[in-house]
């Protein structure tokens, strides 16, 4: 496992949400609260695998 050192930052991020940077001192825990960045996401991508006729898709995206 490594160690950070007292002193140093970490930085906490994760996809939709603000990061966080905390700077480490002596405490033995932390509490860390990501807040939720709504408008971030503006867009979807939708990725698939496999194969379908495209006349059934067409169906599908247009009945």
């Amino acid at each position: 496992m490594d160690y950070v050192a007292i002193g140093q930052s970490i930085t906490f991020s994760f996809v939709g949400y603000s990061s966080q940077t905390i700077k480490v001192d002596s405490r033995a825990s932390y509490t860390i609260a990501l807040v939720a960045v709504s408008n971030l996401m503006e867009e979807t991508v939708v990725v698939g695998y496999g194969r379908q006729k495209s006349e059934t898709s067409r169906d599908l995206l247009f009945p």
